[in-house]
Parts: C-alpha cells; sequence; structure tokens
C-alpha cells in the first residue's frame, strides 16, 4: 500500500464521454472509455479519482454521464468542468460526487464559489489553479482569460472564498512527463492549512518520492497512470508498493 499520509489521485480528462490525454492542455489524444479505466482503478484502490471535463464547444455538463460514472466508481470523486451555476454544484453532489473544482469562477464567478461553500461546506469545494510560466513571469489562466499572478496569489484569492482544497496545476509541465514543480512544493507545502494537490509533470513512481521529500502530501497524475515505455503504450497502473 501507499504511504497512508501521503495521496496519489489519477486525473482522468474525458471530452465528449471520451477519456483523452492533452500535452500542456492541447492535441488531446484519444485513450480509451472512461467507465473502463474506473473500474481498473476501483482494483488499484487509489484514495480518489479528479474527473476533469476538457470540452469547451459544448458548454452543458453532462449530467447523464457523470452519474453513469459515479455508479461504476467505489471510490470517491471529484469533478470540475463547465460548472456556472449553483444548481449544477448542487446536482453533482446529488449523483454521486463528493467534491466540486472549479477554476475559472475563482475570478470570474466569485459568488459561485462562496455559495457552494456555504451550501456543501469548505471540503467539498476545491480550486484549482492553472498556471505556467513564461519569461520567468507567473500566470493564471481561465477558460476566458489569463491573469499576471503567481499561483500564491491565486491561492490567497480562493481561500479567502473559503475552499477547502487547493490544486496546483502546472501547464508548462503537464502531460510532458519531466517531473513536478519542484520548486513551488518547497515554497509553498507549509504556507496553508488546507490540503495542496499539486499537478503536472509526473514522470515516473520516483518522481512521487521525490515530491513527497520536498514536503507534498497530496500529488495529481494522468499520463504516469496510463502510459507504459518510451512509445507510450496504453496500460492503466497504479503505485501500490512502490513508495
Amino acid at each position: 500500500m501507499t504511504n497512508l499520509n501521503k495521496r496519489i489521485i489519477p486525473v482522468l480528462t474525458i471530452n465528449n464521454r471520451r477519456l483523452v490525454k492533452t500535452t500542456q492542455f492541447k492535441s488531446p489524444r484519444y485513450i480509451g472509455d472512461p467507465i473502463n479505466a474506473l473500474k481498473i482503478f476501483n482494483v488499484k484502490g487509489p484514495d480518489e479519482i479528479s474527473i476533469i471535463e476538457i470540452n469547451s464547444t459544448n458548454k452543458k455538463i453532462d449530467f447523464e454521464f457523470l452519474e453513469d460514472l459515479a455508479s461504476e466508481s467505489f471510490l470517491p470523486l471529484s469533478y470540475g468542468g463547465n460548472i456556472t451555476k449553483l444548481e449544477e454544484v448542487k446536482k453533482l453532489i446529488s449523483i454521486g460526487f463528493e467534491k466540486i473544482i472549479l477554476r475559472s469562477a475563482i475570478f470570474e464567478n466569485p459568488n459561485l464559489v462562496k455559495n457552494s461553500v456555504s451550501i456543501l461546506g469548505s471540503q467539498s469545494v476545491v480550486a484549482c489553479i492553472d498556471y505556467y510560466v513564461e519569461k520567468s513571469n507567473f500566470f493564471i489562466k481561465t477558460k476566458t482569460k489569463i491573469f499576471k499572478k503567481s499561483p500564491l496569489e491565486a491561492a490567497k484569492i480562493a481561500l479567502n472564498l473559503g475552499v477547502g482544497e487547493i490544486i496546483f496545476h502546472s501547464i508548462n509541465r503537464e502531460g510532458m512527463m519531466n517531473g513536478f514543480d519542484l520548486e513551488l512544493i518547497k515554497e509553498t507545502n507549509h504556507l496553508f492549512n488546507v490540503p495542496i494537490i499539486y499537478l503536472g509533470g509526473a514522470k515516473d513512481f520516483d518522481s512521487f518520492n521525490e515530491a513527497f521529500s520536498l514536503g507534498a502530501e497530496s500529488l495529481g497524475a494522468s499520463s504516469t497512470f496510463i502510459f507504459y515505455g518510451k512509445l507510450k503504450g496504453i496500460l492503466i497502473t497504479y503505485p501500490y508498493s512502490k513508495l
């Protein structure tokens, strides 16, 4: 089993009911059926699974499909993607999701964040901070806008809205499999009194150990659990006793 004090969370990216994998948020590659992936992870036994919808052409949440996913999972699920209304938040919880993940709303619809926290409790509302570095400057990306802010500044905004968990998602490293953002981990792992998940760049199981050794308590990954070998064949796996 993995270290009981640490969490390793598979992140499944879906696009129009298809499991896909992107690289730096671009070029989605078809991986397979999300329901089959969930069934495999049921056996592998991670602490939880995050489902992220990236379809930006159809902005409606596919509740029918998400209910099918939730019914197949024996594991706690969180969901993010196209959440714009409090009614949607309530419905996601009612069909079986334990947490909601909000990204754009942190900057563009803060009342949705506050109201979600008020109804669900902070433990069920997660802020995802999608950030990238360009010419030594930090930027935060939402669905429609870019803000010149650091991940730390964005996290403080989210915490002031009441969220109970933060995901730092590195766009530069997403899908690259070149290691976690260790500098950010060292800078931020001790600063907050809510759980922090670092996502983007997981290379192999040793990279989890490296991040944990620097103080990270929760890590998310996708490519590492889906791709196998230099040719990136598809094989879903999970680090039972590697850590």
